[in-house]
C-alpha cells in the first residue's frame, strides 16, 4: 500500500512538472511571438518612413528632412526616434514621443536655405559661441510644433554629437544602394530569427 501511494505520488509530481513545463513553454511561445510581431512593426515602420524620406527629402537640407521626419510623425502616428546624420557630422533627431528636436553640427556648416540651421545659431551667447568655437561643433535643443510646423524654443547643449563615429552611422556607411536594409546595432541584436 505504502508503494503503491509513494508510486501515485511521483506519478502526480511528474504530471506537474509535465504540465508545469508546457505551461512555460507556451508562454514563451508567446511571448516570441509578441517580440517578432513588435521588431516586424518597427520594421516596417522604419521602411515606409525611409521610402518617404527618400522620394520626398531633400537629403542636403537639414529642414527638408526634418519636415520629412515630422511629416511622417504626425499623419502615421509612429512613435519613432528618427536619426539622420551626414559625413561631415551634421545630425538632426527628432523624437516623436515629446516632439523635441536635436541639431549638432560643424561649426563649418553653412547652408543660408536651412532655417532651422540659422535660426538656433542667432541666439547663442558670447559664452556659447566661444563655446561652439572650441569644440568646433554647435548642438541644441528645441521643441517641434506641430501645428505651426516650426522649431521653437531652442536651448543650447554643451554637448555635441559626432554621428559619424555612432554604431548606427558606420553600421549605415558600410551599405550600398543595392544592400540597404534594416538593421540594429548592439544592443538590439536578436538571435533566433527574430530579427
Amino acid at each position: 500500500m505504502v508503494a503503491s501511494n509513494e508510486q501515485s505520488t511521483a506519478t502526480g509530481r511528474r504530471v506537474a512538472q509535465s504540465l508545469a513545463v508546457q505551461v512555460q513553454s507556451a508562454e514563451a511561445s508567446l511571448a516570441l511571438d509578441r517580440i517578432r510581431s513588435f521588431i516586424k512593426s518597427v520594421n516596417e515602420q522604419t521602411t515606409h518612413v525611409y521610402e518617404s524620406i527618400s522620394v520626398h527629402g531633400n537629403q542636403s537640407n537639414l529642414d527638408s528632412l526634418l519636415n520629412s521626419f515630422a511629416n511622417e510623425v504626425k499623419y502615421t502616428g509612429y512613435p519613432l526616434n528618427l536619426y539622420y546624420g551626414r559625413q561631415d557630422d551634421s545630425f538632426i533627431q527628432l523624437n516623436a514621443w515629446d516632439r523635441s528636436i536635436y541639431l549638432s553640427m560643424p561649426v563649418s556648416y553653412r547652408n543660408a536655405d536651412c532655417v532651422i540651421c540659422n535660426a538656433f545659431r542667432r541666439n547663442f551667447t558670447d559664452e556659447q559661441t566661444e563655446w561652439v568655437d572650441r569644440e568646433r561643433m554647435a548642438a541644441v535643443w528645441a521643441h517641434w510644433d506641430e501645428k505651426s510646423w516650426e522649431a521653437e524654443s531652442f536651448g543650447f547643449s554643451n554637448s555635441t554629437l559626432h554621428c559619424t563615429q555612432r554604431p548606427w552611422y558606420i553600421q549605415a556607411a558600410r551599405l550600398t544602394s543595392e544592400t540597404v536594409r534594416i538593421q540594429y546595432t548592439e544592443p538590439y541584436v536578436f538571435v533566433n530569427e527574430v530579427s
